[in-house]
Protein backbone atom coordinates (compact mmCIF):
# COMPACT_ATOMS: atom_id res chain seq x y z
CA UNK A 1 0.00 0.00 0.00
CA UNK A 2 1.10 3.51 -0.63
CA UNK A 3 1.50 4.51 2.87
CA UNK A 4 4.21 6.66 3.10
CA UNK A 5 2.77 8.77 0.60
CA UNK A 6 -0.74 8.65 1.85
CA UNK A 7 0.63 9.60 5.32
CA UNK A 8 2.74 12.93 3.51
CA UNK A 9 -0.36 13.28 1.91
CA UNK A 10 -2.75 13.74 5.15
CA UNK A 11 0.59 15.82 6.32
CA UNK A 12 -0.34 18.32 3.33
CA UNK A 13 -3.84 19.14 4.21
CA UNK A 14 -2.51 20.91 7.33
CA UNK A 15 -0.99 24.25 6.92
CA UNK A 16 1.08 26.71 9.56
CA UNK A 17 -1.05 29.94 9.94
CA UNK A 18 0.46 31.52 13.05
CA UNK A 19 2.45 29.17 14.68
CA UNK A 20 -1.29 27.17 14.73
CA UNK A 21 -2.62 24.73 12.59
CA UNK A 22 -5.50 24.97 10.33
CA UNK A 23 -7.04 22.09 8.96
CA UNK A 24 -8.95 21.65 5.34
CA UNK A 25 -12.06 19.72 6.11
CA UNK A 26 -13.39 19.71 3.12
CA UNK A 27 -9.83 19.06 1.05
CA UNK A 28 -9.90 15.91 4.02
CA UNK A 29 -13.06 14.23 3.44
CA UNK A 30 -12.41 14.29 -0.63
CA UNK A 31 -8.96 12.89 -0.08
CA UNK A 32 -10.22 10.07 2.35
CA UNK A 33 -13.47 9.61 0.17
CA UNK A 34 -10.78 8.95 -2.89
CA UNK A 35 -8.70 6.78 -0.47
CA UNK A 36 -11.23 5.02 1.26
CA UNK A 37 -9.20 1.69 1.67
CA UNK A 38 -6.37 3.71 3.41
CA UNK A 39 -8.59 4.28 5.98
CA UNK A 40 -8.81 0.90 6.95
CA UNK A 41 -4.50 1.14 6.68
CA UNK A 42 -4.93 4.00 9.54
CA UNK A 43 -6.69 1.61 11.76
CA UNK A 44 -4.13 -1.32 11.18
CA UNK A 45 -1.47 1.28 12.36
CA UNK A 46 -3.62 2.65 15.72
CA UNK A 47 -3.93 -0.80 16.30
CA UNK A 48 0.16 -1.95 15.98
CA UNK A 49 1.01 1.45 18.06
CA UNK A 50 -1.60 -0.22 20.81
CA UNK A 51 0.36 -3.38 20.85
CA UNK A 52 3.58 -1.37 20.59
CA UNK A 53 2.79 0.48 23.54
CA UNK A 54 1.64 -2.29 25.55
CA UNK A 55 4.54 -4.15 25.19
CA UNK A 56 6.57 -1.20 25.96
CA UNK A 57 4.66 -1.08 29.45
CA UNK A 58 5.65 -4.51 29.61
CA UNK A 59 9.16 -4.42 29.23
CA UNK A 60 9.32 -1.03 31.10
CA UNK A 61 7.80 -3.49 34.40
CA UNK A 62 10.16 -6.04 33.59
CA UNK A 63 13.01 -3.36 33.44
CA UNK A 64 12.56 -2.30 36.51
CA UNK A 65 11.51 -5.61 38.38
CA UNK A 66 15.28 -6.35 36.85
CA UNK A 67 16.55 -3.31 38.87
CA UNK A 68 14.90 -4.29 42.20
CA UNK A 69 16.60 -7.59 41.83
CA UNK A 70 19.94 -6.52 41.32
CA UNK A 71 19.61 -4.33 44.13
CA UNK A 72 18.27 -7.42 46.06
CA UNK A 73 21.73 -9.29 44.92
CA UNK A 74 24.02 -6.41 45.79
CA UNK A 75 22.29 -6.32 49.22
CA UNK A 76 22.65 -10.20 49.77
CA UNK A 77 26.72 -9.46 48.30
CA UNK A 78 27.13 -6.81 50.76
CA UNK A 79 25.90 -9.28 53.76
CA UNK A 80 27.83 -12.10 52.63
CA UNK A 81 30.77 -10.12 52.59
CA UNK A 82 29.71 -8.89 56.46
CA UNK A 83 29.66 -12.38 57.64
CA UNK A 84 32.45 -13.64 55.68
CA UNK A 85 34.89 -10.45 57.56
CA UNK A 86 33.40 -11.60 61.30
CA UNK A 87 34.04 -15.00 60.22
CA UNK A 88 37.39 -14.48 59.36
CA UNK A 89 37.86 -12.00 62.45
CA UNK A 90 36.22 -15.15 64.61
CA UNK A 91 39.04 -17.68 63.43
CA UNK A 92 41.86 -15.52 63.75
CA UNK A 93 40.65 -14.79 67.78
CA UNK A 94 40.16 -18.59 68.23
CA UNK A 95 43.24 -19.29 66.70
CA UNK A 96 44.69 -17.02 69.28
CA UNK A 97 43.37 -18.21 72.09
CA UNK A 98 43.64 -16.71 75.55
CA UNK A 99 41.27 -15.29 77.98
CA UNK A 100 38.27 -13.51 76.53
CA UNK A 101 38.08 -15.55 73.08
CA UNK A 102 34.83 -17.11 73.82
CA UNK A 103 32.94 -14.06 74.62
CA UNK A 104 34.76 -11.98 71.58
CA UNK A 105 33.27 -15.05 69.24
CA UNK A 106 29.73 -14.22 71.03
CA UNK A 107 29.51 -10.96 70.54
CA UNK A 108 31.27 -10.68 66.76
CA UNK A 109 28.20 -13.10 65.91
CA UNK A 110 25.45 -11.72 67.79
CA UNK A 111 26.88 -8.22 66.21
CA UNK A 112 26.68 -9.41 62.65
CA UNK A 113 23.17 -11.26 63.31
CA UNK A 114 21.80 -7.76 64.90
CA UNK A 115 22.96 -5.80 61.44
CA UNK A 116 21.41 -7.92 59.67
CA UNK A 117 18.03 -7.25 61.72
CA UNK A 118 18.20 -3.81 61.51
CA UNK A 119 18.53 -4.30 57.34
CA UNK A 120 15.75 -5.76 57.17
CA UNK A 121 17.22 -9.75 56.13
Amino acid sequence: MKSKKFLEDLRKLVIDTDGGKERHYQATLVYLQKNLDALDWLIEQAEKVELLNAEKDLLQAKWEAQGLMIQKLHNQAEKVERYEKSIKECIERMDEGGQGTRSFVYEKLKEVMEGTECMGK
